[in-house]
């Protein structure tokens, strides 16, 4: 029989959508936008991924009690937010390459679903707010846009 686990080669953070997909025989994708639109609907999706976290074990992980389990994935989740925090402070932008046009386009793209996704939310009647600051959005990317170009002259 097929036992949920978290997945250690399909993860974007922790493997829960991975491995949830991998047990129920759905597309990891799916998943994904599944938890997504949960967190941005209620937050509620925020909470199960969290629980998931703490109490299904990694696929490679030896079989413990519950009590192990929870602690061996309590830990995880402490050492992945001080990963997190460590590269914060150290700085994304140290890390990224923008000089390269693919990351270029990239940050282009994560920027108009992060503007989507909030014209979808103010559609919806989640976000009344949004309808007064998405011009602001669209003008950030513009210049976002410019700067890249100007730069990549110089």
């Amino acid at each position: 029989m097929n036992q949920l686990a978290r997945s250690e080669s399909d993860r974007m953070i922790a493997g829960v959508c991975g491995g949830l997909a991998h047990y129920l025989g759905l597309d990891p994708l799916l998943i994904r936008i599944a938890f997504v639109i949960l967190a941005l609907t209620n937050g509620v999706g925020i909470a199960v991924y969290a629980l998931l976290w703490i109490f299904v074990p990694g696929e490679n992980a030896v079989w413990h009690d519950r009590e192990t389990t929870v602690r061996e994935n309590v830990d995880e989740i402490r050492d992945t937010a001080a990963s997190f925090s460590r590269d914060a402070r150290e700085g994304f932008s140290k890390k990224w390459d923008w000089s390269t046009p693919g990351n270029v386009t990239m940050t282009g793209g994560a920027v108009l679903i992060g503007v989507g996704l909030l014209l979808l939310m103010q559609n919806l009647g989640l976000l009344r707010w949004v309808g007064r600051l998405w011009p602001l959005a669209l003008v950030a990317v513009g210049v976002v846009i410019l700067l890249n170009n100007l730069k990549e002259k110089v």
